[in-house]
C-alpha cells in the first residue's frame, strides 16, 4: 500500500493507529464492567481504584493511536469518527457513571444530588466538546494547542482523584471537590481557552528549559506524594492553565512594557485533537 507521500506500509501498520484506538475504548469499557462487578460484592473501594487506572492506561493509547497516525500517515476521517466516539465512551460516560453512582451509594443526602447533576452535566459538555472538535478537525488546521480543555486531561484528574478516594476512602470533603472539579472540568472543556497539546509537546524535538523543568516537577511529586497523587495534582494544575493563561500573558505583557521592550504581538489559537 502506498501512501501519497510514497511510503509504503503494511495493511497492519496502516490499521495500528485505529487499533489502538478500539483499545481506548475497551479499556473504558473495562472499567466499567469492573467497578459495576466490584460493586456488586461490595467492594466498590477496590473497584474504583482498579477501574481508574484502566482510565488512565486509556489515556495512554489516545495519545498513541495521533502520534502513529502522523507517523505512519495513515490519518483518516474514519479514525477521526472512531476516536472521538471511543473517547466519549472512556473519558466521557465512564467517569460520569462512577462518579454519578459513587454519589448515590455515599451516604451524605446533600451529595447524593450534587454528584449525579455534576457527573451529568460532565458528560454533557464531553460530548459537546468532541462533537465540535470533529466539525472544526474536519475544517482542516494542527497546532500545538487546544480549544478548550481537552477531554482525556479532564477525565484523568476524575479518575485519578477517584482512585484516592478508594484507597483512602470517601470522605465528603473529597466528594465535594470532584463534585466541583468535575463542573469546572466540563465548564472548561466548552470554552474557548488555549490549552497546550501535552503529547505534542512531550514528543517534540524542541522541548527545551520548560519541559525539563516540568519533567523534574512531576517526578518529584511522585517521589514525594506518591505517583497518583502526583497526577491529581498535575491534572489540577493543567485545569488551571487554561483560565490563568491569559492572565500570567497579561503580566508578562505589563512587565514587558514597564522594561521598554515591544510588546509580543498575540497569535491567533489554532484548534487541534481533543
Amino acid at each position: 500500500m502506498t501512501r501519497k507521500n510514497g511510503k509504503k506500509h503494511n495493511r497492519f501498520m496502516m490499521m495500528l493507529p485505529n487499533l489502538l484506538t478500539l483499545a481506548n475504548a475497551l479499556a473504558g469499557f473495562t472499567a466499567l464492567l469492573i467497578f459495576f462487578f466490584a460493586a456488586w460484592r461490595g467492594e466498590i473501594l477496590s473497584g474504583l481504584v482498579l477501574s481508574g487506572w484502566f482510565v488512565l492506561f486509556a489515556v495512554v493509547f489516545d495519545g498513541l493511536d495521533g502520534f502513529t497516525a502522523r507517523k505512519l500517515d495513515a490519518a483518516s476521517s474514519t479514525g477521526l469518527q472512531l476516536d472521538s466516539l471511543a473517547d466519549v465512551i472512556t473519558f466521557g460516560l465512564t467517569p460520569a457513571v462512577i462518579l454519578g453512582f459513587v454519589g448515590l451509594a455515599s451516604g451524605f443526602p446533600g451529595l447524593r444530588v450534587l454528584l449525579p447533576i455534576s457527573a451529568g452535566f460532565y458528560l454533557c459538555c464531553a460530548v459537546w466538546r468532541l462533537a465540535v472538535y470533529n466539525v472544526m478537525a474536519l475544517e482542516g488546521g494542527s497546532s500545538s494547542s487546544f480549544r478548550g480543555l481537552p477531554v482525556p486531561g479532564a477525565a484523568a484528574g476524575i479518575v485519578s482523584t477517584l482512585v484516592l478516594a478508594g484507597r483512602q476512602g470517601m470522605s465528603p470533603l473529597l466528594l465535594g471537590f470532584m463534585a466541583l472539579y468535575a463542573l469546572a472540568a466540563g465548564a472548561l472543556m466548552i470554552s474557548r481557552l488555549s490549552y497546550l497539546h501535552m503529547w505534542k509537546w512531550f514528543v517534540s524535538e524542541r522541548r527545551g528549559l520548560r519541559y525539563l523543568i516540568t519533567a523534574v516537577f512531576f517526578f518529584s511529586l511522585a517521589i514525594i506524594l506518591g505517583p497518583m497523587s502526583a497526577v491529581v495534582v498535575f491534572s489540577f494544575l493543567y485545569l488551571l492553565s487554561g483560565p490563568l493563561g491569559p492572565v500570567l500573558e497579561k503580566i508578562s505583557r505589563l512587565a514587558a512594557a514597564r522594561r521598554g521592550r515591544p510588546e509580543i504581538p498575540e497569535e491567533e489559537i489554532e484548534v487541534d485533537h481533543v
